[in-house]
């Protein structure tokens, strides 16, 4: 939501803090071998398992995980350009 959010004609970038107020999983975009993996033991603790469109490493959110989003212009910052 917050990239298509900044993709529009006047989208902010965006610096946004949060943190869970419920446990759940996340796995990056390719790893579907660790949501495999993790199914099990979180099916067995009602935890939901979520899939990012980023990539990274499965890991497990909780209340008290500090998060933060942060949604730059590759425009407004030509360093950033692979």
């Amino acid at each position: 939501m917050l990239l298509d959010w900044c993709e529009e004609p006047e989208g902010p970038e965006v610096l946004r803090f949060w943190g869970p107020q419920k446990h759940f999983v996340v796995v990056g975009y390719s790893n579907a071998s660790n949501a495999r993996s993790m199914s099990r033991p979180a099916v067995n603790r009602a935890i939901p398992i979520l899939r990012r469109c980023t990539g990274g490493g499965t890991v497990l959110q909780g209340p008290g995980c500090l998060n933060y989003s942060l949604i730059l212009r590759i425009e407004s910052f030509p360093e950033l350009e692979p």
